[in-house]
């Protein structure tokens, strides 16, 4: 069932990712001799793509001794290995001077992605998927060698030490659920086209002023379940839509203007140690109807709430199930009882 779900998603996406390429210009309408690359099975996709599943490989020997053979074409649209437990290294050279659009090589046992492992794919590779694997090691000084390169899944591995990343195509990253510790503010300077980054339970404690920043596309944010304890001014520079997820952290402080750029969409900040929903901080989002989720945190809810709950415009917009530290709804909270503050 998983292997006809793939198949479906990668035929979903064709349309998209061929847009304004020629298909005969670089990937192969036929399938090589199934003798050449046995275990390796090839399927034709869509008439003009071809898909290369090597998942029953072997050995890293048997999957350089396939692609060493000689094609008639060199183009395939997609490599596919998947659960794989005998690759430990993707070397360099290994995948011969076959090109793809889309590697894929997840739920297996891959620990490292050696330099030149991908330099056959430079000027065509757009997708690398390498999640819940066990990486230590992967090249991301190449990336900029990657020039069509848009999306980036290194999530679920054992990567440490975040990267400072350079990328002048990339527009989607996963680096969640990986053990890489503290964020440089300068880890996404070269990143221009980043519109989705994705750092959940990476092992964050603090996001220095400006990392977010100079990203002119960037749309959503996810720092779920990190160790944040204080958003300072200026972290996040987003686009105009925007969804920021900071749930299940720490989060005992957040400065005015820790967010800019951001005119409507979403903000969650549920799950934190916030014992004020300040009025500086958060009035300007609110009066541009951007939802507010701040359940499950210890809201004292004093006067210090009272610009909510006097304001039931103000208040629609935030989660139903935001309470003060008592279990009490704020949705359930009588304006006239703030009527003094």
């Amino acid at each position: 069932m998983a292997m006809i779900m793939l198949s479906l998603l990668t035929f979903a996406l064709v349309g998209v990712l061929t847009e304004g390429v020629k298909a005969e210009d670089m990937w192969a309408s036929t399938c090589p001799d199934a003798g050449l690359i046995t275990p390796c099975v090839c399927t034709v996709i869509d008439k003009t793509l071809t898909e290369m599943n090597c998942s029953a490989i072997a050995s890293e020997e048997e999957l350089a001794k396939v692609f060493s053979q000689k094609f008639t074409e060199t183009g395939f649209f997609t490599l596919h290995i998947e659960a794989n437990h005998h690759l430990k290294v993707l070397r360099e050279g290994a995948l011969g001077n076959t090109t793809f659009q889309h590697i894929r090589m997840y739920n297996g046992a891959l620990e490292k992605v050696e330099e030149g492992a991908l330099s056959a794919s430079t000027s065509t590779v757009t997708h690398l998927d390498f999640f819940n694997n066990n990486l230590k090691s992967f090249p991301y000084h190449t990336l900029p060698s990657l020039t069509r390169l848009e999306y980036l899944d290194l999530q679920m591995n054992s990567l440490q030490g975040f990267p400072v990343l350079s990328s002048a195509t990339l527009t989607t990253l996963y680096l969640s659920f990986n053990p890489l510790g503290e964020l440089p503010g300068d880890a996404f300077i070269n990143t221009p086209a980043l519109s989705y980054i994705n750092l959940r339970k990476t092992g964050i404690k603090e996001v220095p002023a400006g990392t977010f920043t100079g990203l002119p596309m960037l749309s959503e944010v996810d720092l779920w379940a990190n160790e944040v304890h204080e958003l300072v001014e200026g972290v996040l520079e987003t686009s105009s839509q925007s969804w920021i997820y900071l749930a299940n952290n720490n989060i005992s402080s957040i400065a005015p203007n820790f967010i800019t750029g951001i005119t409507y969409g979403f903000i969650d900040v549920s799950s934190n140690r916030l014992r004020e929903l300040k009025e500086k901080v958060w009035h300007p989002l609110l009066d541009q109807a951007i939802k507010l989720d701040a359940s499950n945190n210890p809201l004292i809810c004093k006067c210090d709430i009272a610009w909510i709950i006097r304001n039931f415009t103000i208040l629609s917009f935030i989660d139903p199930y935001t309470s003060c530290d008592d279990g009490t709804y704020l949705v359930y909270l009588e304006p006239n009882d703030y009527a003094q503050c």
